[in-house]
């Protein structure tokens, strides 16, 4: 099999670092990357972070609500 000698910068070589597993090559870890499914848990949640973005929809949701119900009112008062 031939071989291509590609070059990376210092940072990027470190954020490979991050992703390369304790027994993967960097061949490896790129081939990995570069045919895993992107779509692969799209839209899933951790737990904790489904709970949190709910937490945070929940309250941009009443936000809305009573800005709302205050712009009817005054609009009611026209």
């Amino acid at each position: 099999m031939s071989s291509t000698i590609i070059g990376l910068s210092a940072e990027t070589k470190r954020l490979l670092d991050t992703l390369k597993r304790d027994d993967e090559s960097y061949e490896a870890v790129i081939r990995r990357l570069a045919l895993r499914d992107r779509w692969t848990g799209f839209g899933a949640f951790e737990e904790a972070d489904a709970d949190d973005a709910a937490a945070g929809l929940a309250a941009v949701r009443a936000d809305l609500e009573a800005e709302s119900a205050d712009r009817i009112e005054r609009l009611a008062e026209r």
